[in-house]
């Protein structure tokens, strides 16, 4: 059988028809090539939109957290100015029920008044045992180191340890709440160092604050555990008496007090006094009390110590 051949102007039409279909195939898919670089350019406009949301979000949680911070510094203010109204209403109530002792009151407080005025003086004599961190401290905070006599140096420069540990421990307890925040704001990642947590500190932590404080390039961990000490003090004001903070990255905390070689040297010179009817004049004639007690101090801050109780302010 012969094949069965169409007439000329069908293949004529059958091509024209495939062409046609092969132009409308290459169309569609032009359209939809275009139409998928539309989509790539959309989903990469919409990519930039949501990273730009999530860096807003962030910048507003810094704010905010900013902002919770200066309102908690507000709130340690107007309790600071709560506490002092409540100490002066005390003491008026307790003048009021007890007339006859207002005399010795008066000369009480006066007494203690003129402690925080000779503790003033005598930083200004000394300036080298202040901190920047002394704006931190209320009325408060100074009538609790002062309540003591203030008779030789080592009441001078124990008081001020002990205001400077108060002051110190306002700052640490700042720097404790922004490390334990900053993991919520920085994809749970904790901090390295000082470097990291500048940016949230409260706008009264000035350089000459922020510059106490320096990042633990030691590495340090703590016993039984993961945190390492990230921030420490820069350095020590007063090597005998002084106590010394350092931050983990979780937030905990670790504080030294030193102090207690006072005590070993105060009971020598007791003993010392008690067996001679008179105090000693030099460091030497008590260091025999001081070995005979079994202690091991360091002899040259045993000294100092010594020469520091012996030596009266006037």
């Amino acid at each position: 059988m012969r094949a069965l051949q169409l007439p000329t102007n069908m293949k004529k039409s059958t091509i024209i028809l495939f062409g046609l279909a092969c132009l409308l195939f290459a169309g569609y898919i032009f359209t939809l090539r275009s139409d998928i670089t539309d989509l790539k350019k959309s989903m990469a406009s919409l990519n930039r939109e949501r990273d730009m949301a999530w860096k807003t979000i962030k910048i507003r949680d810094s704010e905010i957290m900013g902002l919770k911070q200066r309102l908690r510094s507000l709130e340690d203010m107007a309790k600071n100015t709560e506490q002092r109204l409540v100490i002066s209403k005390e003491t008026v109530e307790k003048i009021e029920e007890n007339p006859v002792n207002t005399e010795n009151q008066e000369n009480e407080l006066d007494r203690w008044l003129g402690n925080i005025a000779q503790l003033r003086n005598f930083i200004k004599r000394h300036p080298e045992y202040a901190i920047p961190e002394f704006k931190f401290l209320t009325t408060k905070d100074w009538l609790a180191v002062t309540e003591g006599q203030l008779e030789n140096e080592a009441d001078y420069r124990r008081a001020l340890a002990g205001l400077r540990e108060k002051a110190k421990t306002k700052v640490v307890n700042e720097l404790r709440q922004i490390i334990e925040n900053f993991p919520k704001i920085n994809d749970g990642n904790k901090p390295r160092g000082m470097e990291d947590i500048i940016k949230y500190l409260p706008e009264d932590f000035d350089s000459s604050i922020i510059e106490r404080y320096i990042t633990n390039t030691s590495g340090q961990r703590t016993k039984g555990g993961d945190s390492g000490w990230i921030i420490k003090e820069a350095y020590r004001v007063d090597d005998i008496w002084e106590s010394e903070f350092a931050l983990a990255d979780n937030g905990g905390m670790i504080m030294k007090k030193s102090g207690s070689s006072e005590k070993i040297v105060q009971a020598a010179i007791n003993e010392y006094t008690v067996k001679n009817s008179r105090a000693p004049t030099k460091f030497g004639e008590i260091s025999s009390y001081i070995n005979n007690q079994g202690n091991s101090s360091d002899a040259e801050k045993a000294n100092q110590i010594f020469n520091a109780i012996m030596t009266k302010i006037k």
